[in-house]
């Protein structure tokens, strides 16, 4: 959620494209399954034009519904962020549902599994040469991944690709999915960051599904909120569509009052 989260967090626009539509060239890679470069802006209309530029535009799909996950998954979401998705739902007229075939938190957890996993190897070199070039926070992570059982990890990777296909069939059938960008508001620096806070983007992610964040609304505190579009591979063109109709009946995009003053 490396788009999407950091762009709701600051109200503004992000898009994760399709798995592979946007060259890994010149990425330091995490996990190259997951990972997907992507541009954020302050409008729709930035955001679609720069992504025209790094990537081809296939001819847009009608979306003519949208899925609701069940319960949003079980996961926690602050209050602010239950009522901006609210609106959004309201807005849209969404009425599909679905649902996944793990809890939100393992789907999370297996993906992180994997990242670790692959950043082990890529950095492993590093963490016997100069452990101490690499942060403890850092350390710590890449520990979780080479301790996995093979039992465990084949499980993980089950997971992953189980949950890829209900999303690539959810889809399908329904065109895309609304959901909230992140369970909460943007935090203190002097905070940790929440566990959950890729609950809602990890699904993409995972699937390797374009999706579009848009801003809606601000919490009790002032702080940006974002809910996110999820379409069908390749449909960027019919996701902007739709993100464009959802951005004008939410109209919740402001310019940051404390980088432009009120």
């Amino acid at each position: 959620g490396s788009v999407r989260i950091p762009a709701s967090y600051c109200g503004i626009y992000g898009l994760k494209p399709t798995h592979g539509a946007i060259s890994q060239d010149g990425l330091e890679i995490a996990e190259a399954s997951l990972d997907s470069i992507g541009p954020m802006a302050r409008s729709l209309e930035a955001l679609e034009a720069c992504s025209r530029i790094l990537m081809d535009f296939k001819n847009p799909q009608a979306i003519d519904n949208i899925a609701l996950l069940e319960n949003l998954g079980d996961v926690t979401c602050e209050a602010g962020v239950l009522e901006s998705y609210q609106t959004a739902c309201y807005n849209m007229n969404a009425e599909g549902s679905f649902s996944l075939p793990y809890p939100q938190t393992r789907i999370r957890y297996a993906g992180f599994i994997l990242t670790s996993l692959a950043l082990s190897e890529s950095l492993g070199e590093l963490l016997e040469s100069n452990p101490e070039g690499l942060s403890e926070g850092l350390r710590f992570l890449l520990k979780f991944g080479p301790e996995r059982s093979a039992s465990d990890l084949a499980e993980d990777r089950d997971i992953l690709a189980k949950t890829s296909a209900a999303m690539n069939a959810v889809v399908a059938q329904h065109g895309a999915i609304l959901l909230p960008t992140a369970p909460q508001a943007a935090f203190s620096h002097e905070d940790k960051a929440p566990a959950n806070q890729a609950d809602f983007t990890c699904l993409a992610s995972i699937a390797g599904l374009p999706a579009i964040t848009v801003p809606a609304g601000q919490d009790d505190q002032g702080m940006p909120l974002g809910v996110q579009l999820i379409g069908a591979a390749g449909n960027e063109a019919g996701l902007f569509h739709l993100a464009k109709t959802l951005d004008n009946r939410m109209a919740a995009y402001r310019r940051p009052t404390i980088f432009y003053g009120k």
